[in-house]
């Protein structure tokens, strides 16, 4: 085989594998996975030497076990069980890969042994949850054994081998797989999963156990994205059938043959007969395609033979129906000669690499690709071959830079005041740009073909020029985002284009636009309340209060965030004035503290909170 023809072999054998290889590892939509960690939303525990107490978000560690001398029944054992609540409701529908619960001992006591535990699911707690009114218990999930006297070598099976294995270290933590449990509470009608903590052993008396009240539950879940980039260089394959087809003959020389349902031949035959063939391509290609490489395939119907010579290829001038030995179009451009060294036990395709004047064709705009085959000795009879007239061209190209798309205003490296990361921000213009406490960067989802870069612009709303940046993109496709934060406060706007190695440019993104403002409130809100406010009792149990929050002269203010006792923090929105009214209704007498922070459009808390303490009065 010669060496152009095992070249061109070469290469095309390369990209089907590649494009093979593309096609089997990029489906319709890739499976990722991300993150989250919840903290329980509820905690108690219960106590079988106050059988009636609840213990309901009490801002103190969880015991576990026995506390005293005897077990479950004797007067002077005390037995505790720990509850925590999570909320997963927000993985409903979502494949969970894994889920982890992290107890944490807060006892630096490690003087005697502690006792091992039970980890299992229950029915949901309440405020009226106490040892006289437990939940079900629904399944045990996770048995910790007692540790033994001296250090062990490694931790339980059950937990994590990466800490460390001593079983007495306070900051210790257990970690227990709980996967099966969570995907279905998530899946459920409440979304929530209450576990609980107790004594491996209740009716003997052994050391307790304290856990901190807020376990870190962290899960790991799949997701999918639609139409991800593939993995490897992004070409398109594009097969282009002859249109048209036809042969000519030196015998018959004002005989056309176009589009005949026969066979195709070139070279000599026994008799003298000496034939031409030609086969006309579309090239029906989107214009901004950038083409790597074209190779024609033309499928041989006769059986090789030792000694044949050489086939050329010519790009000529157009055919039609009168075309004849006479009426030849013009042989122009001779693009490639095959020849064969040896015959092989199969014939084969004969493949052709005419990626020159495929772009030499489109450069010159002609729609259009005519190819002419003959033998190079048309008066040997081994120059003579029989093809299918259906060949193929077989065009890999680049498809079009298309614009930047998924455009955020990413806000996933900072943390709000409540230490939960920013989600991104869509893309926003005008009264819907975000306002934010700190200077974000873009981030936009890209495709090409590499090597790529992203073009990013950043200016004042009002057109003045800020900054800019370009910069490579590894892979080649995906989500990419700036390396720089463009601030500080002032309102600003961005945009983005790709740029290949081909000096082909998209089109620009639309502007995005964000506000920052990094100042906070200088001044606490106001607090007014009705009926309560103030030392002397007022209203009662089940008697509603307004309270009424105030910007007390901060124009930006957009809301909230407020603490009523021990309980979590909880936010409202503030009317266009900037005041926001709460209804509280007390269900129990006695004194009260109210906390306040306002908060402004951009996420900024005030400098300094307002207390707003007051008394509700015992039923008359």
């Amino acid at each position: 085989m010669g060496a152009h023809l095992r070249r061109v072999l070469s290469v095309h054998v390369l990209i089907v594998a590649l494009l093979g290889t593309m096609q089997a590892t990029s489906p319709a939509a890739a499976t990722r996975t991300a993150t989250i960690t919840f903290r329980p939303e509820a905690w108690t525990y219960v106590s079988s030497a106050a059988k009636n107490e609840s213990h309901w978000k009490e801002n103190a560690a969880l015991p576990v076990g026995i506390a005293g001398t005897g077990g479950e029944g004797s007067d002077s054992a005390d037995v505790r069980r720990a509850f925590f609540t999570h909320d997963v409701s927000a993985l409903k529908g979502l494949k969970i890969v894994e889920a982890r619960l992290t107890l944490l001992r807060p006892d630096p006591d490690c003087a005697n042994h502690v006792s091992g535990f039970e980890l299992g699911q229950t029915g949901p707690i309440d405020r009226q949850t106490d040892w006289k009114h437990q939940p079900e218990w629904i399944r045990g999930l996770a048995t910790v054994p007692s540790p033994s006297p001296s250090p062990s070598p490694s931790p339980s099976p059950l937990l994590s081998p990466l800490l460390s294995p001593l079983p007495c270290s306070p900051d210790w933590p257990y970690v227990l797989d709980v996967p099966p449990a969570v995907a279905e509470a998530a899946s459920g009608d409440t979304g929530k999963i209450t576990f609980c903590v107790r004594s491996e052993s209740e009716d003997k008396p052994q050391e307790h156990l304290v856990f901190e009240n807020d376990p870190e539950l962290r899960i790991t879940y799949e997701y999918t994205t639609p139409n991800p980039p593939p993995s490897e260089p992004w070409v398109s394959m594009h097969s282009l059938p002859a249109t048209a087809w036809g042969y000519v003959e030196s015998q018959h020389r004002n005989v056309p043959h176009w589009n005949e349902d026969g066979l195709a031949s070139i070279g000599a035959s026994d008799r003298g007969r000496v034939t031409r063939s030609f086969f006309e391509f579309d090239l029906a290609l989107p214009a901004e395609s950038h083409v790597l490489s074209t190779m024609v395939q033309v499928e041989r119907a006769d059986v090789c033979r030792v000694g044949e010579r050489p086939i050329e290829v010519w790009e000529t001038g157009p055919v039609d129906a009168t075309t004849t030995w006479h009426r030849q179009p013009e042989w122009r451009t001779r693009l490639s000669t095959l020849a064969w060294g040896s015959c092989v036990a199969s014939a084969g395709p004969l493949i052709f690499d005419l990626t020159d004047a495929v772009a030499a064709a489109r450069a010159a705009g002609r729609t259009t690709l005519t190819l002419g085959l003959r033998s190079q000795d048309e008066h040997d009879p081994l120059g003579a071959y029989v093809f299918r007239h259906d060949p193929v061209l077989r065009v890999y190209s680049v498809p079009p830079l298309g614009p930047p798309t998924r455009l955020m205003t990413d806000g996933a490296s900072r943390i709000r005041p409540d230490d939960t990361p920013m989600p991104p921000v869509p893309c926003a213009a005008g009264s819907d740009r975000p306002y934010l406490f700190f200077v974000p960067r873009p981030v936009a989802f890209v495709t090409g073909y590499g090597p790529l870069n992203v073009h990013w612009q950043w200016e004042t709303v009002d057109g003045r020029p800020v900054d800019e940046e370009i910069a490579p993109v590894l892979p080649s496709s995906g989500l990419v985002a700036s390396n720089k934060y463009v601030g500080p406060d002032g309102t600003y706007r961005w945009r983005v284009r790709a740029e290949d190695s081909y000096q082909r440019v998209s089109e620009w993104s639309p502007w995005c636009e964000y506000a920052v403002d990094t100042t906070a409130p200088d001044r606490p809100a106001t607090v007014t309340g009705d009926p309560y406010g103030g030392p002397s009792p007022k209203g009662g149990p089940g008697v509603p209060g307004e309270f009424r929050f105030g910007p007390n002269g901060v124009t930006d203010v957009a809301g909230y965030r407020y603490k009523m006792d021990s309980d979590p923090w909880r936010e409202v929105a503030a009317d266009a004035d900037g005041t926001a009214t709460l209804t509280w209704t007390p269900s129990a007498p006695g004194f009260h503290m109210l906390a306040v922070v306002s908060v402004d459009r951009a996420g900024n808390l005030a400098v300094q909170p307002t207390f707003f303490p007051f008394v509700v009065a015992p039923p008359a």
